[in-house]
């Protein structure tokens, strides 16, 4: 007899609010697990669309620098190239 208050206990425990409350929880869990998810891809997403900007921008003033050392390099070419031929003359 003494089994049997126990089980009856715990059976009269698992009431229908009981349930709902315990399939409520569940899904909030999933729900939140879902969102942290989400949450996780968009800032994956953020940082690799701001190291693909921030490649694009040392690429740009890489270019930069290079196109003005050959224009130095050019006009140096020039300025010697134009004084030898009229020392030439």
């Amino acid at each position: 007899m003494s089994f049997a208050i126990p089980v009856l206990h715990l059976v009269m425990s698992v009431t229908p609010k009981y349930i709902w409350q315990k399939l409520d929880s569940e899904r909030t869990q999933a729900t939140s697990a879902f969102i942290f998810k989400e949450q996780a891809a968009a800032v994956k997403r953020d940082v690799h669309r701001f190291a693909e900007h921030l490649m694009a921008v040392i690429e740009a003033k890489r270019k930069e620098i290079s196109n003005k050392v050959n224009k130095q390099v050019t006009s140096k070419r020039m300025s010697r190239t134009s004084a030898n031929f009229s020392s030439v003359i």
